[in-house]
């Protein structure tokens, strides 16, 4: 355990690191992205619920893990829903309802 705490704190400190808004709001991300998918939202709605979210959970970079949330259930798959929590038919929905880029 005090490994791994250490471990977060390299990756959080080092300037520039790739991921560490990533790492540092990890549990959240997967938090909302159950919510949205649990509801069957999208577009907008989803915008809408990451924001009040951030806002409840005193995200501080709210822009920052909205954009990064968006991007990940974008890019949401069979192999990565059991970490949020998000049901096989949460998921195809998620896909069928993506908005074009």
């Amino acid at each position: 355990y005090q490994r791994s705490c250490e471990q977060y704190q390299v990756v959080k400190d080092t300037p520039g690191a790739i991921g560490a808004l990533r790492v540092e709001y990890r549990q959240q991300r997967k938090d909302v992205m159950r919510q949205i998918a649990k509801k069957a939202l999208r577009g907008v709605d989803a915008e809408r619920l990451i924001e009040v979210y951030c806002r409840e959970n005193n995200i501080e970079e709210a822009d920052r893990f909205a954009a990064m949330t968006l991007a990940d259930l974008k890019t949401l798959h069979s192999g990565a829903i059991a970490g949020p929590g998000i049901s096989e038919e949460e998921l195809q929905f998620q896909m069928k309802n993506r908005e074009p880029e």
